[in-house]
């Protein structure tokens, strides 16, 4: 079974989203870093956090190009909440080096909430990731 409509709308347009926020992280990281922007170095400080973030929407936008490409080419069914979990969590999870390059000192969570939130962005990209991963080798070699 393709991927349904939904899942490809989803998939591919968390994907678009990601690459156009990573390409804006880049230039602003260009421009605090190399231009020596004054008013953006005063916001942002620890830039090389922009970097991360850049890379891992990037790394996100293959997951979920990926994923899409194995649904599709191999019709697999994968169930409509692992993809919305899975596009969740490739927004969620590097939106964190983001909040650290404004504020470094949430690297280092202190209260229970905020490791919460720290372990809890990892969850929905590893599920759906994994359940793709799993369906696959599943299809293929069970």
């Amino acid at each position: 079974m393709n991927p349904s409509e939904f899942q490809t709308n989803a998939l591919l347009g968390t994907a678009c989203f990601n690459i156009l926020i990573s390409l804006v992280l880049a230039w602003v990281s260009a421009f605090v870093i190399y231009g020596k922007v004054e008013w953006l170095k005063r916001r942002i400080a620890a830039p090389r956090q922009l970097i991360r973030a850049h890379i891992d929407f990037l790394m996100m936008t293959f997951l979920l190009g990926f994923a899409h490409y194995i649904i599709q080419g191999v019709d697999l069914s994968i169930p409509d909440w692992v993809i919305v979990l899975f596009c969740v969590g490739a927004v969620y999870n590097p939106t964190g080096f983001i909040v650290l390059a404004f504020a470094p000192q949430k690297a280092n969570p202190q209260s229970t909430f905020e490791k919460v939130l720290l372990h809890a962005g990892f969850i929905p990209v590893t599920l759906g990731a994994a359940w793709v991963a799993v369906a696959f080798l599943i299809s293929r070699f069970a």
